[in-house]
Formats: structure tokens, C-alpha cells, sequence
């Protein structure tokens, strides 16, 4: 590194510093953490303010374990609106391309950072220290979708350090075995999913799952509570709308709601995985199982996956890749039934035993 990039690094772990150190002086009149576990990943989150707290932890309450003797890494979420100090608007030199992002890994990637300039949001994981801060300047800002899958960024950058990484997926499960379900958006996947429920399947969670490719074998974890529907696949599950956690969502946001309130039976923790599945609707007159490349599904999961996920593309991409070598893959052929196509595959995965 030259000695003027030297000195722009040095601004940023400068400006880390300062923020973690705010952050901790702030978590210190905080009550004590919650500590939460996902699969390999623990994290002990203390959040200061009220409606930040909310927004954060609705969608991972199933994930709350009792301390333990050995922390987990120490998150500390503030709302500038409740700790009195608005976090700053970017200012950082720019020497890198990943600068033009606003995302910053220092040379040994140990130390990233991310600024949402939409949000105002700061995001910075310090791996030494076991430490990692989430600045909003309100929890107002925050777009609804956030509700869904809190914490996001902080757990994708965990789990490089680990077998295990996030999916842009869905996991069904029937008699402890699941099939990853991945696709673009209008693929089916999510309705499929819900549907799965009705039909007494179990689900690991419906658009952000974990994948450990620890042995024994690939598994999925349950990272969120959430499932999502647009208007016309919630009204094929009229039961569910009166479930609906954001009734009042923008038309351009999918209703959300929180399987811990309505059928906390169908949240498997984990399940050991014997496929990924790519969902297609057709106009079949039955669901079919169909052998496909590797390829073909990798190009369902891989891309929507990595650009809902800032840094450590690289990392994320050879697991991603790797899961689908390891795993068979195939697809799904919808018919317009949902349930049918559900029944179809809980049938499927009890005939993997």
C-alpha cells in the first residue's frame, strides 16, 4: 500500500474506533444483552431504543437462548433518535472501487464497514474485537423490509468465518429432511412455501435461510421468522391476512407475517438438506420432480443472493457453488394449484428416507 492509501486506511480505522467506542459508551447503561443463536453463529444484541428494538427483533424471537458462560459477538444497535447523536454522513477518502459502494474491508478483512446513504445507516464488524455496530438515525428510516430479516448484513459477514453462509432461499421441511428452495422473484417460491405449511410441512423460514455445509452434510438453519406474500398470494391464503404484520405496507412492499404468531409448529430450527429446488410454474395438469444441472440452479440462487448481500462476494459465491455440486438439484414443476404442488413434495421428501 502506498503511503497516501496508508494514511486514507488509517482514516478508516479511525473513524471504526471512534464508532465502536461511542457504541459501547452508549451500551453501557443498557440493560443486558439478549443472546441468539443460528446455527454456528451466536450473537449477543443490545439495542438502544424502543421502536428499534422492535423492528430488529421481531422476526428472530425464536433464535433468543439463555447467556452463556462464552459470548457470542457483541452487537450493539443505536437509533440517533434515542441516544441524542445522529450518525454522520459519509465523509471517507476513496481509494478502493468497493468505496464507490460505500462498503470498506480493510487488507486482512477483519474490519468492514457499510453506509447506506438511503437509510443514513452505518454497519461496521470489527472480527478481533467480536464486535459489531448498527447506527440508524431513527428506526422510522428504516424501510419496511427490514422487519423481515434484521441484522442481515452483520450475519452474512459472520458467517465467512465459518462452513456455513446466508441463501436468498427457502427450506421445506417433512419428516427430518428439506429441499432448499431458491428463485427468482414470481417463481413460485414463497407460495410454494406457504402452502407447504398448509399442507403440514415445516420451513427453516421463507426468503433468508443459513446453510452449514459442516459435516456430516449440508443443513438448513431458521434465521427469521417471516414469510412474504404479494397481494394475489395472499389471497389464495385468506387465512392468513388478518395475521398480516404491516397492514398498512406501501404497494410496492409484500404483507409479512411472523410464523411465531401463527403456526410457531411449522418453525423447524434446522434440517439436514437432500436437494435444492428450483420452482417453475407451468400449466402441467400434475407437479413433477425433474433432474437439472447444477448450473441452471446456481443461476436461480447465486445472483439474487449476492446482491442482497454486501462484501465477501467472493466467499459467498464458492459456497454457494459448492452446495449445489454437493446437493442433487432439481425442478419443481408448479401446476396453478399451490397445494397440490405442496402435497406433491412433503409426499417426495418422506420417500428420501
Amino acid at each position: 500500500m502506498t503511503q497516501p492509501q496508508a494514511a486514507m486506511a488509517a482514516r478508516y480505522d479511525a473513524f471504526i474506533d471512534e464508532v465502536l467506542a461511542f457504541a459501547q459508551a452508549r451500551a453501557a447503561a443498557l440493560p443486558a444483552a439478549t443472546a441468539y443463536r443460528f446455527g454456528p453463529l451466536r450473537i449477543d444484541l443490545q439495542v438502544e431504543g424502543a421502536d428499534l428494538s422492535r423492528r430488529l427483533t421481531m422476526a428472530i424471537r425464536h433464535a433468543a437462548r439463555p447467556a452463556e458462560t462464552d459470548p457470542g459477538v457483541r452487537v450493539i444497535a443505536l437509533d440517533g433518535s434515542a441516544c441524542g447523536r445522529l450518525p454522520p454522513e459519509w465523509d471517507l477518502p476513496t481509494y478502493d472501487r468497493r468505496h464507490l459502494e460505500r462498503l470498506h474491508v480493510d487488507g486482512a478483512g477483519n474490519r468492514l464497514l457499510h453506509h447506506n446513504p438511503d437509510t443514513g445507516n452505518w454497519t461496521i464488524l470489527d472480527r478481533g474485537r467480536k464486535l459489531a455496530v448498527t447506527w440508524s438515525p431513527s428506526a422510522e428510516r428504516l424501510p419496511d423490509w427490514e422487519d423481515s430479516f434484521p441484522l442481515r448484513t452483520i450475519l452474512h459477514w459472520l458467517s465467512t468465518g465459518h462452513d456455513c453462509c446466508l441463501a436468498h432461499a427457502a427450506v421445506v421441511e417433512r419428516g427430518g429432511r428439506g429441499v432448499l428452495l431458491t428463485g427468482r422473484g414470481g417463481s413460485g417460491k414463497s407460495t410454494t412455501t406457504v402452502a407447504a405449511l398448509f399442507e403440514g410441512l415445516g420451513t427453516c423460514g421463507d426468503d433468508f435461510v443459513m446453510v452449514d455445509q459442516a459435516a456430516p452434510g449440508p443443513a438448513g438453519y431458521c434465521l427469521y421468522d417471516t414469510i412474504k406474500l404479494d397481494d394475489p398470494a395472499l389471497a389464495r391464503f385468506p387465512e392468513l391476512r388478518p395475521h398480516v404484520a404491516n397492514p398498512e405496507r406501501a404497494d410496492d412492499q409484500k404483507a409479512r407475517v411472523h410464523l411465531t404468531d401463527v403456526m410457531p409448529d411449522r418453525l423447524v430450527r434446522s434440517v439436514p438438506l437432500v436437494g435444492v429446488v428450483q420452482p417453475v410454474i407451468t400449466d402441467d395438469a400434475a407437479p413433477s420432480l425433474q433432474p437439472v444441472g447444477a448450473g441452471v440452479v446456481l443461476r436461480a440462487l447465486a445472483p439474487t443472493t449476492m446482491f442482497l448481500l454486501r462484501g465477501e462476494e467472493t466467499v459467498l459465491a464458492d459456497k454457494l457453488a459448492r452446495l449445489v455440486r454437493r446437493l442433487p438439484t432439481w425442478q419443481l414443476r408448479l401446476t396453478r394449484d399451490p397445494r397440490a404442488s405442496a402435497a406433491y413434495l412433503g409426499t417426495w421428501l418422506e420417500s428420501q428416507g
